[in-house]
Parts: structure tokens; C-alpha cells; sequence
């Protein structure tokens, strides 16, 4: 387990046992992300510097200014090539290669705080939203921007792409809900859901699946070729934080955590729930499944990561950081250290 403290310090965790921190890294970190199979940390400070640290025999480290932000979102793709975006309170949005630390580009800011990012699964193209509405497509290889989706409107609080990147899907704080077209930037769709206001966005495989999780609890699936109104497979009693997705042949299972301390599971083909895990007294803030589907992992506002085996719904542990609350979690599909917790402040 890999995560950063307040303290600016990478720790890392393997079974639960206690590690020297990695030194040097940035101060007040406020986001963090790992590149699967690499073992490679990216740590966003407070300070306004970004800490990119290599884990294992490739050990070693690097540090750089980024003049100022004070990051609020950050979106990561590992692969070949990889990418890290990194956006600011100022409206500011950096691209840089991980495995290098070399900035590859730096976007013009926006007039507002960037609150959403979004990288396509090939790197290639970047969405960002801000506070004021304002919603950009830029080219991540050129640093060119290729369209404006909206100049203004309520705060953008989530963008996501289908995962052949033709379709981005973002949300706004009053509940809209907005498909665009990412070859041309048109409006391809609007999805009416009047009340809501959406916390989290996950497109399944395919991109005719749209999941969204509420601010009063909901969780609920459209059908885009379909579109009309959404169905909604249930709630929890407290805001949807964040929605993970494990698809295959055989299943397509969501995990949904809310502050109501509970990560709810659902079968998404037969629209029914599967299995509710709890956390007693706490506010589950993250989820992600490992890779074979049948561990998940929740990060707590506690500052605990609990682990359960899916199938049996058993807790099989719980690990404890100390780190403060638990921001986000990712799980690498080849590392042996493969999930990565990250903290506020």
C-alpha cells in the first residue's frame, strides 16, 4: 500500500508491515496516483510541487515547481505512452511524461478553479471542467486546444470518457447531465434526471452503460442507445463518493461506496444489488477491485483501508496508513505494492 502524508512523505506498506517513508517528496501532499507494474508514485503538494519517486530496483526520485498550483484534480494513465495530468486551484492544467518528469505541456488556465479531469485511455486527449462551467477538449500530445464544449454554466463535478474515447460524459452541481461528442464536440445527448445532482460517472466497456452516483445516495444506470430515464438499482443512505467497475465474459459487477459507511455491490447485467460491505462508524471516500474482480478495497475518511473477499462478502483486513482521511485508491494489475491510497492535506 502506497500513500502520502501530511507531512509530505510517500509510505509504503507491503502486508501491512511498516516502512521507512520515501524522503524528499513534496510537502502537504494532496493527491497521488501510481503507474500499474511500474511501481512509480506521483505525488501532488500543496506547496506547489510534484514529487515523481520510482520504487524497487529503478529507485530514485525527482522533484519540480508547478508554479504555484495548489492541485485540485488530477487524472493518470499508465501504458505505453503514459500521462499525468495535474490541474490547480488557479485553473491551471499540466501534462507531464511519469516516467521522465518532464513536462510535456502546460495548458492555458482557465478563469476558475479546474474541478474535473479526464485522460482517454490512450493518452491522447484531455477534458477539463471548471468551477465557473467552463468545459475544454485538448490534445495531450500537442497541447492544443481542440474545442470548447461550453464557455459557462453551473460547476462541471465530474467528467468521464467511454472507454473508446468517442463519448465524454460530464455532470454540473445542479444534476445536469451532458453526452458529447468528442469527434466534433457536439451535444449528443442531455440526460434528464431532475433532482439529482451527480458525484461520480463510470462508463462500462462499450460505452453504452452509463453509471452515476448522486449527492443524495443514489446509484443509478442509463441505457445510452436508449436513453430516456434512468433506472435506478438503489441507494445508500448517504452521498455516492465513487463507483469502481469489474467486467468480463461472465459479469459485470459495480461497487458503489457512500458516506453512509457501506460499499454496496450490484450485478449491472440483471440490474439487481449483490452484496452490501460495511464500515461500521466510518465514511467510506474511495473503492477499486483488483484485478481478478473478487477483492475489494475501500479507503475511509478514518484513514483505514479495508479489504473483502466479494464472493463471501468477509472482511479479510484492515490497514491503517496513518495518513489521515483517505482521498482516493487505485489497485495495479502487476505490482507487487498495488494500491495506492492518497489524502487531503
Amino acid at each position: 500500500v502506497v500513500a502520502a502524508t501530511a507531512r509530505g512523505m510517500f509510505r509504503v506498506t507491503p502486508a501491512g508491515c511498516a516502512r521507512e517513508p520515501l524522503s524528499g517528496a513534496a510537502d502537504d501532499i494532496t493527491l497521488v496516483a501510481t503507474a500499474p507494474g511500474d511501481g512509480l508514485l506521483a505525488g501532488c503538494g500543496a506547496d506547489g510541487t510534484l514529487r515523481l519517486s520510482l520504487e524497487g530496483a529503478n529507485a530514485g526520485a525527482s522533484r519540480m515547481p508547478l508554479r504555484g498550483m495548489e492541485p485540485t484534480a488530477a487524472a493518470f494513465v499508465a501504458g505505453a505512452p503514459a500521462l499525468l495530468a495535474v490541474a490547480g486551484r488557479n485553473g491551471g492544467t499540466m501534462l507531464l511524461d511519469p516516467a521522465t518528469a518532464r513536462i510535456l505541456a502546460s495548458l492555458p488556465p482557465c478563469d476558475d478553479a479546474v474541478l474535473a479531469l479526464a485522460v482517454r485511455n490512450d493518452a491522447q486527449r484531455l477534458a477539463r471542467g471548471a468551477r465557473d462551467g467552463r468545459l475544454e477538449l485538448w490534445n495531450a500530445v500537442t497541447g492544443a486546444r481542440e474545442a470548447v464544449l461550453q464557455e459557462r454554466g453551473q460547476p462541471i463535478t465530474a467528467v468521464t470518457f467511454s472507454s473508446d474515447g468517442a463519448t465524454l460524459a460530464s455532470a454540473d452541481a445542479t444534476g445536469g447531465l451532458v453526452l458529447w461528442n468528442t469527434a466534433d464536440g457536439a451535444r449528443a445527448a442531455t440526460l434528464a434526471d431532475r433532482g439529482s445532482v451527480f458525484t461520480a460517472l463510470r462508463f462500462a466497456s462499450g460505452g453504452d452503460t452509463l453509471v452515476c452516483g448522486t449527492a443524495g445516495g443514489g446509484v443509478k444506470r442509463w441505457d445510452i442507445r436508449r436513453s430516456g430515464e434512468a433506472v435506478q438499482l438503489g441507494s445508500h443512505d448517504a452521498s455516492v463518493t465513487a463507483l469502481a467497475l469489474h467486467e468480463s465474459a461472465e459479469e459485470t459487477v459495480l461497487a458503489s461506496a457512500g458516506r453512509d459507511g457501506t460499499v454496496r455491490l450490484w450485478n449491472l447485467r440483471a440490474e439487481q444489488p449483490a452484496a452490501v460491505l460495511r464500515a461500521p462508524d466510518r465514511r467510506v471516500t474511495s473503492v477499486a477491485f483488483d484485478s481478478t474482480g473478487q477483492t475489494v478495497v475501500a479507503g475511509c475518511e478514518d484513514g483505514s483501508v479495508r479489504l473483502w473477499d466479494r464472493a463471501s462478502a468477509r472482511r479479510l483486513g484492515e490497514l491503517r496508513p496513518g495518513v489521515g482521511a483517505i482521498r482516493a485508491i487505485a489497485i495495479a494489475e502487476k505490482a507487487s505494492m498495488n494500491a495506492a491510497a492518497g489524502v487531503s492535506g
